[in-house]
């Protein structure tokens, strides 16, 4: 989870951008307490946790509004923390790049969409596009501690990625082993049992997948994001969750609000409704609020028209 110091909008109800600051953490929700895994790292765009791991990356940067209304990136910092090495309960930063320069070289222009994702020796490969997604204007990168390079090679389809487009920021997790995700019906292979196939309520087919499994493999959420940005840029949302031992499908939101979510280790949903995070218990679709507040999963709400 995160702890959010600004929130996306002012009171006049103008529309900030980026994060103020961003701090990983995890949330004790018998304690209601947020305990942070790293330091607030500021003009943040959004990050991952890799429990798996024990690591946490933090994507931030330099957003520009175009002239159409287009949120731009033209600057990156890439921040990654090793969990297992923190002190004061904050995380070990191992590799930091501030100020890495994401524009066209050729042209000078700024990118209109940035995918970073963790590969598995602590480097962070990005890929940056240009206007109108050409793709002779894509340029991947790889950075490491010993700096940043260019590379052909694409981002890993196995590792979770935050996504920033002129729809917003965006995560995306794919399924963890023995879960495969086809459009609208989920497969379980579970070594020790048969396999079985779950349909999902409409709505999977296509977008920014998250599928998260508690580790005693009751529970599966499936959240997925949509974004266009056509003519206008829009985000919507649908989530379920599947309980393996009673067979069921459980469609818990859908909805055109641009957020987060998580599955705590009971099975509890923990979703961001744009305002703050609200909770549905495991065996109920009802939520409850009773999540501290200050805590957040939601990302930038920028308020945009994306016309090109």
């Amino acid at each position: 989870m995160s702890y959010r110091a600004r929130p996306a909008r002012t009171a006049s109800g103008a529309p900030q951008i980026p994060y103020e600051a961003l701090r990983l953490g995890l949330y004790d929700p018998r304690a209601r307490r947020f305990v942070p895994l790293t330091d607030p790292v500021p003009s943040a765009l959004g990050g991952l946790l890799d429990p798996e791991r024990a690591r946490a990356f933090v994507l931030a940067g330099d957003l520009v509004m175009g002239e159409i209304w287009l949120v731009q990136a033209r600057r990156l910092d890439v921040a990654l923390f090793d969990l297992t090495r923190a002190v004061d309960a904050k995380g070990h930063a191992v590799l930091h790049a501030d100020d890495v320069d994401v524009r066209d070289p050729k042209t000078n222009r700024n990118r209109v969409a940035v995918e970073a994702s963790l590969e598995r020796d602590d480097a962070v490969r990005v890929t940056l596009h240009q206007l109108g997604y050409d793709p002779k204007g894509t340029l991947v990168l790889r950075i490491t501690s010993e700096g940043v390079t260019t590379t052909a090679d694409p981002l890993a389809t196995d590792s979770a990625s935050v996504i920033v487009s002129a729809s917003g920021v965006f995560v995306e997790r794919p399924p963890p082993a023995g879960l495969v995700l086809e459009r609208d019906r989920l497969i379980v292979r579970d070594p020790d049992q048969p396999e079985r196939t779950f349909a999902l309520p409409r709505g999977h087919d296509e977008g920014h997948h998250q599928v998260v499994r508690t580790d005693d493999g009751r529970f599966i959420m499936v959240f997925t994001q949509q974004a266009g940005c056509r003519e206008v840029a829009f985000a919507r949302y649908v989530l379920d969750r599947i309980d393996v031992r009673e067979g069921t499908v459980t469609r818990l939101s859908a909805a055109p609000v641009h957020a987060g979510v998580e599955l705590g280790p009971d099975g509890s949903v923990y979703l961001d409704d744009g305002e703050r995070v609200l909770r549905f218990p495991p065996t109920s679709a009802k939520p409850i609020d009773d999540v501290l507040e200050g805590v957040r999963f939601v990302m930038p709400d920028f308020d945009r028209d994306c016309s090109i």
